[in-house]
């Protein structure tokens, strides 16, 4: 199995839009147009689910009217083109993967992309689909870079790069390694529900950020 690097953000469950709104700015034409429409931001599912002998908390997934363009997209895991500004290590990438070059970006994809959104934190999720993508999404610093932007505009509570080790490094608001965390702890045994506010807090607690 091919390497899947990820790199995820947290931030405050209400300005679900704004951070959309910005994602759009860094995904090729086609996917920028579809996720503009989908706006304003309602989930694709919604649910009030129970841990435990806690009180129900809300849930939702996803991004509500989103329109699948490929036979391969899924309910909340969405195959995006990023397109990232045009510097001399994505233009040698480019020539070497065959990616498209327009208006003086590289278009990467597809980047697997998933929204969780609990009552205080939203996660945005986006994983390479190859050990490729995945070796670009680690290396170049343009990529970096666009990412470090993205959290810094939506003053982002964490961003953090995700290589499938047993830490991840974080980006924003700092950049340093911390432990890594099992998602998979924060799932129902059916994998149907995922704790996301659980989750969020902590990776913050991990990385030592107020949230």
């Amino acid at each position: 199995m091919g390497w899947r690097y990820s790199y995820s953000l947290v931030t405050t469950a209400d300005p679900v839009d704004d951070l959309l709104v910005e994602l759009a700015t860094h995904l090729a034409e086609d996917d920028r147009e579809r996720l503009l429409a989908a706006l304003p931001w309602a989930p694709e599912t919604e649910r009030a689910v129970v841990w435990g002998s806690g009180p129900p908390i809300r849930e939702r997934h996803g991004i509500g009217g989103l329109e699948p363009t490929r036979d391969y997209e899924h309910p909340n895991d969405y195959c995006f083109c990023f397109a990232f500004p045009l510097d001399p290590e994505l233009e040698r990438l480019a020539r070497d993967e065959d990616y498209r070059i327009r208006s003086q970006h590289v278009e990467i994809g597809c980047i697997w992309t998933k929204l969780h959104v609990g009552e205080e934190h939203a996660l945005l999720e986006c994983t390479a689909a190859t050990s490729g993508m995945s070796r670009a999404w680690a290396s170049l610093a343009g990529i970096r870079s666009a990412w470090v932007r993205l959290a810094e505009r939506c003053r982002v509570h964490a961003l953090w790069l995700d290589t499938e080790s047993s830490d991840v490094e974080l980006l924003s608001p700092e950049m340093r390694r911390v432990p890594a965390l099992q998602r998979d702890w924060f799932l129902s045994p059916d994998l149907a529900c995922f704790r996301v506010d659980a989750y969020c807090e902590a990776m913050l607690e991990l990385a030592r950020i107020d949230g």
